[in-house]
């Protein structure tokens, strides 16, 4: 979950589906779903 704190801090008013993209973009395959519910989960 540490690229998903620093995707927040580079552009902290996207939404998950931009980080889903860009996690996929660095080879990081997660979904929206589940992606939400550890965002949830780390009060982002």
């Amino acid at each position: 979950m540490p690229r998903v704190y620093l995707f927040c801090l580079e552009d902290p008013f996207s939404g998950s589906r931009p980080i889903v993209f860009y996690l996929a973009r660095d080879g990081i395959p997660i979904s929206h779903d589940p992606l939400l519910r550890n965002m949830g989960r780390i009060s982002l």
